[in-house]
């Protein structure tokens, strides 16, 4: 049997949507939500769904204190009574299938896998769950790289059929107790956007000999950032772009040595770190350029109706 963790912060609105998705899960027995210290109506939305499904033990952690996610993910895991745990997130939904498959393609591949995920989508702004999966197919055939190496991210909606191993995947993965014991997530992550928080347990297991699966055959879909303007780890854009290069910096520090040595790399880590700085740098400034320039445009052609 599976537990599900989903770590939530003022996202009542959001986990409304989402939330049915988790309980029509097959071999559930129980989901745990870990409120960090939300100030809306997350325990009465919790409790408004747990009561329409008797049969899945619902357990509601808060936190005293805001936390971050790391230590969030970690109050769930010390919760469960599964092995499996399914990490889920307050801003996406599991498509029907989702631990049904994840399972399978664990148990099948037991003695290599210590995660499993299904595909991620970013969903378009109001679109719905169906909607997007039929879109996506099995990804974009223009992006041929699954894993880039210079920023040490996989790429969403990568094309590819079958099952695939990776060094990281996204969040919303299949994985056991006994491994989230061995690794737990670092609360490190706990300031500003908590970036790189759900692959430091990843990139932690893969350099110690685990795989990690992707497989094409499920699906998870994570809703627009126009859907979801608040809760989480909602900061300025300058802020984040200084939370992503720090994060990446300590997280570099810990396992790129041990990355490099085991898919041989050429970069030697201070050379990587740089590179990574620089493409985060370079995108933040053409983002800033693409906002000018549309309102730029926005306001002359005003002036020129009036």
């Amino acid at each position: 049997m599976i537990s599900i963790v989903i770590p939530t912060r003022n996202r009542s609105y959001t986990l409304k949507k989402v939330l049915p998705s988790y309980y029509i899960q097959k071999h559930v027995s129980e989901i745990i939500i870990v409120d960090d210290h939300s100030t809306d109506h997350t325990k009465e939305v919790v409790d408004q769904f747990s009561g329409h499904y008797p049969n899945i033990k619902t357990k509601i952690i808060q936190n005293k204190n805001h936390q971050g996610a790391s230590y969030s993910r970690n109050q769930g895991v010390n919760a469960a009574s599964n092995n499996f745990i399914l990490f889920g997130e307050d801003d996406a939904y599991l498509e029907g299938s989702y631990t049904e498959i994840l399972l399978r393609k664990f148990q099948t591949n037991h003695t290599t896998i210590g995660i499993v995920s299904g595909r991620l989508i970013l969903m378009y702004p109001t679109e719905d769950p169906k909607t997007s999966i039929q879109r996506f197919g099995n990804g974009n055939p223009k992006h041929k790289k699954l894993f880039h190496y210079t920023t040490c991210s996989h790429v969403p909606d990568a094309y590819f059929e079958g099952d695939v191993k990776l060094p990281l995947t996204h969040a919303l993965i299949l994985t056991t107790k006994e491994l989230l014991l061995k690794f737990p997530f670092d609360i490190f992550y706990s300031k500003g956007n908590a970036y790189r928080e759900e692959s430091d347990f990843q990139m932690h297991a893969y350099t110690y000999g685990y795989d990690i699966l992707v497989t094409n055959e499920t699906h998870c879909m994570h809703l627009h950032p126009r859907d979801v303007r608040k809760g989480g780890h909602r900061i300025g854009h300058l802020k984040s772009l200084y939370y992503k290069i720090y994060y990446t910096n300590y997280f570099y520090d810990k396992y790129y040595n041990k990355l490099k040595s085991k898919d041989n790399l050429l970069l030697p880590k201070m050379m990587a770190i740089t590179l990574y700085a620089f493409i985060q740098t370079c995108e933040f400034g053409f983002a800033v350029f693409r906002y000018l320039k549309k309102s730029f445009f926005s306001f002359f052609l005003t002036r020129k109706e009036k």
